[in-house]
């Protein structure tokens, strides 16, 4: 989804995608080239971490790509 404006909102709605009641692990995720921003990495972080739950089946995220995506310092805390 690289280049598609994708911002905190977009976040709240991957990370809720992201979520067990959905079922759908996500092996690789590609945000590259939108403004993400501390606030939109907080958000996708929490459905990240739901989805870690698939490591049982072995099929949790594998790649993160988030180049260029306003992130600085704080959002890392998040990861």
């Amino acid at each position: 989804m690289t280049e598609n404006e994708i911002n905190f909102v977009g976040c709240q709605y991957i990370g809720y995608t992201l979520s067990p009641a959905f079922k759908i692990p996500i092996l690789e995720l590609t945000l590259d080239y939108n403004p993400i921003g501390c606030d939109g990495m907080r958000e996708l972080t929490k459905g990240l971490e739901l989805n870690s739950i698939f490591q049982i089946y072995k099929a949790s995220i594998r790649k993160l790509s988030l180049n260029y995506c306003n992130l600085d310092l704080e959002s890392v805390k998040y990861m």
